[in-house]
């Protein structure tokens, strides 16, 4: 962005708080331990949400917008009936912890049998192994011997570095990698996030297309939330965006994470890693900062058509 390639990765519990003191000095409302529990409809139309505060009697918010953020298992999609749209099987299983002590840049590996990143953060490294989705039954009953099993074979130098480093939390993991888009919008509702659009997170893009789909939702919305039929086609334009906007990468992410085309993706990882140029464009491809064509130079046609 403006000249600088640089990568950042502040641990959630930095960001989240920043970004909610932004919006509440913007004139957000924020309130904290709410949950929705139904939407409220008149008309064919969605017009507010009924909240449960921990406690008292659910109260009634209206709004002429509701925007539901609230994950790729959202309540919001399934109390407003969001189908999905596009759906793929589940291509992987993530497990991640945080390490205190191993030196990393930002790395991606690909070796025999699974993936492995490194990313520092504000205060320590992520280490995540990827395993294909087939063995999740198998790595879930052994998930600590397997992640390291997976670190060692697949990215050993950074597996070395591991030595003496010490693991400040618990091990996460999940199989339900799932890869969909969901109908976006409808009359008086919208969905951002993954939510909307979700998909394996071997490419890590799931905060940044949210920031982007917000944005996009912004600057269709505008200010038609006066108007309910300058509303709607607003929200409609706000849907074929989305799409066009995110399909591409999400089709690459099905790549990257198909275990069945591993040895062509380890022929171009070979040869991107033979030029700092070809380094920089394969993590801005990678981040959602340009497309898959500007990756394939003449340069790395020739070498790939080399190997």
């Amino acid at each position: 962005m403006d000249g600088i390639t640089a990568a950042y990765a502040p641990r959630r519990h930095v960001p989240d708080p920043i970004l909610v003191e932004a919006a509440v000095a913007a004139g957000v409302e924020f309130r904290d331990n709410c949950g929705v529990v139904g939407p409220v409809e008149e008309g064919g139309r969605v017009r507010g949400v009924s909240l449960s505060t921990g406690g008292g009697p659910p109260i009634v918010e209206r709004a002429r917008l509701v925007v539901g953020a609230d994950g790729m298992r959202s309540t919001v999609a399934g109390l407003v009936g969001a189908p999905k749209t596009t759906e793929h099987p589940r291509l992987t299983c993530a497990y991640y912890t945080f390490w205190k002590g191993p030196k990393t840049h930002f790395e991606l590996y690909e070796g025999p049998s699974g993936w492995v990143s490194a990313v520092p953060t504000n205060d320590a490294v992520l280490v995540s192994a990827y395993h294909p989705q087939q063995r999740f039954a198998e790595v879930k009953v052994r998930a600590q011997e397997a992640y390291l099993e997976n670190i060692r074979d697949n990215a050993p130098e950074l597996y070395a570095k591991l030595d003496g480093a010490e693991q400040l939390d618990p091990l996460y993991g999940t199989g339900d990698q799932q890869n969909f888009f969901r109908q976006p919008c409808g009359p008086g509702w919208a969905l951002i996030g993954d939510v909307g659009h979700h998909k394996d997170s071997l490419t890590a893009r799931g905060i940044g297309d949210a920031f982007a789909q917000a944005q996009l939702l912004v600057d269709r919305v505008g200010d038609t939330l006066g108007s309910e039929p300058g509303l709607d086609l607003a929200l409609k334009r706000f849907a074929e965006g989305r799409d066009q906007m995110f399909m591409e990468n999400y089709q690459a992410t099905l790549l990257v994470a198909e275990a069945s085309a591993r040895d062509k993706r380890r022929m171009l990882l070979k040869a991107v890693s033979s030029n700092p140029d070809h380094v920089r464009r394969y993590f801005n491809t990678v981040a959602g900062l340009s497309p898959v064509s500007e990756l394939y130079t003449p340069e790395l046609l020739a070498l790939l058509g080399a190997g």
